[in-house]
């Protein structure tokens, strides 16, 4: 990477709301000075040039390759191994990926993960998908956990990157990452669509009416992308299946104390410190 900041081109593979909004941030932020950009979704690269996410749509992976210096992957965690293979193998000087699931794609890439991949993943999104939701700002004030992985030059390298972008970047083990998303992130956002499914038993006509700020609140993120948290939840399974149990006890437990108004008393205060820790 001798070329200045300044200087360099980026390439995004998967030009949706992080694609998208990194392509913005780099531009806005000077780190690179022309964006290209592939998607394999059907006219989803030729929506992000219209709106200048992205400066020219390629061809295909090895278009994109030989036009820049570095590669955001920015795809469904299912693909993104085989994805960020590709580019290492057409020769990338620089690979990230952002996949929100770490231990399959380092499973997957084996040797391949060699000293010009460096695996990251932004704390940052909203529950819209798409170039349409990508945003320069998008990574303000926000955390970028990046894997110990890559050489040191690199790591110091991408972090300056994702500086420049407003983020600050803290390392990580993938099976930590793995576990502690599937905490904060991937229990959240299954319970939400569960509760869909509940709520869809009941007359939603009916309903309606009467939805307010919490029913808003609590099923936000249940308008996230399916395609992409299904595969985020079938390649975290393991992590997410414990987690699943923890719930399922928590809520027996809860369950319980529906005739005892003191217990449930206790345990509600109890969630209301833990909140007030985390916020």
């Amino acid at each position: 990477m001798e070329q200045t900041a300044a200087s360099r081109r980026l390439g995004v593979l998967g030009t949706g709301m992080i694609g998208g909004s990194f392509a913005l941030a780099a531009k806005s932020a000077g780190v690179a000075h022309q964006v290209v950009g592939f998607d394999a979704g059907i006219d989803v690269a030729r929506r992000a040039l219209e709106l200048g996410a992205i400066d020219r749509e390629c061809a295909s992976v090895e278009d994109l390759v030989a036009s820049t210096d570095m590669v955001l992957v920015a795809v469904p965690v299912a693909d993104t191994a085989a994805c960020v293979r590709e580019c290492l193998a057409r020769g990338a000087n620089l690979v990230m990926e952002a996949a929100s699931v770490k231990g399959q794609v380092f499973g997957e890439l084996g040797r391949a993960a060699d000293a010009k991949f460096v695996s990251v993943h932004p704390i940052a999104g909203t529950d819209q998908s798409g170039p349409e939701a990508a945003r320069a700002d998008m990574f303000q004030g926000r955390l970028v956990l990046m894997m110990a992985h890559g050489s040191e030059s690199l790591r110091q390298e991408v972090t300056r990157l994702w500086s420049a972008c407003g983020a600050t970047c803290l390392q990580m083990k993938p099976d930590a990452h793995d576990r502690l998303m599937a905490v904060t992130s991937h229990l959240p956002h299954l319970l939400a669509f569960c509760y869909m499914q509940v709520v869809a038993q009941g007359d939603l006509e009916s309903l309606k009416p009467l939805v307010g700020p919490g029913f808003h609140d609590f099923t936000r993120i249940a308008r996230a992308d399916a395609h992409v948290w299904q595969s985020i939840f079938l390649t975290n399974r393991e992590q997410l299946s414990v987690q699943i149990k923890r719930f399922q006890s928590e809520l027996g437990r809860l369950q319980s104390m529906l005739g005892d108004p003191e217990a449930m008393r206790a345990s509600l205060r109890a969630a209301n410190e833990v909140l007030g820790v985390l916020r």
